[in-house]
């Protein structure tokens, strides 16, 4: 899985605009758990419509994120995500007599541990590929991409006596997942 951020800064010191940018969180590549359950319509012998929703945990995907200007860096509140949930719609189509190939359109939210930090919302698209192996039994993989809208962040800095800092970060968290699993039809 890959995490990962896109902000932007508005930096004022002592009210004098200064350049200033963000070296935010690293990708996380881990193995994750992800629930799903969903029902599938048939609109044709060989079209489906499914609806769904997901949960996404995502409590071990703490970001951490530096302010760095004029030559000085500045730690951001680290952000912690608890989970992630999706309720989407599913196209699908069968490929042969065991294979379907599926795309994935909905509405999706990051949840944060911090009160004082926005939850993100925004949308999820995916494709993917599922393979019964036996009666309801199935392999699959599917990758998604999890778009937010962005939330701008207000921080004030100490930077040394007489000297503060004020902040605006606007960040807009994406989220890229790979899933390969097994699943169940019922």
């Amino acid at each position: 899985m890959e995490h990962g951020t896109s902000n932007e800064v508005n930096l004022m010191m002592n009210g004098v605009a200064k350049a200033a940018s963000i070296i935010s969180g690293e990708s996380n590549n881990h193995l994750i758990k992800n629930a799903e359950a969903g029902y599938n319509f048939s609109v044709s012998p060989d079209l489906l419509i499914g609806v769904g929703v997901s949960l996404l945990p995502l409590s071990n995907q703490a970001q951490r994120s530096t302010l760095l200007t004029n030559g000085i860096s500045y730690s951001l509140p680290v952000r912690h995500p608890l989970y992630n949930y999706s309720i989407f719609v599913s196209p699908m189509m069968r490929l042969g007599e065991d294979g379907v190939i599926f795309g994935k359109i909905g509405y999706q939210s990051t949840i944060l541990k911090e009160n004082e930090l926005p939850n993100f919302s925004g949308y999820i698209i995916g494709l993917g590929y599922k393979r019964f192996l036996y009666q309801s039994l199935y392999v699959f993989g599917e990758f998604n991409y999890y778009e937010t809208s962005s939330k701008t962040i207000n921080r004030t800095f100490n930077v040394r006596q007489n000297v503060i800092l004020n902040a605006n970060i606007i960040a807009s968290p994406n989220l890229d997942t790979l899933l390969i699993g097994i699943g169940y039809q019922f």
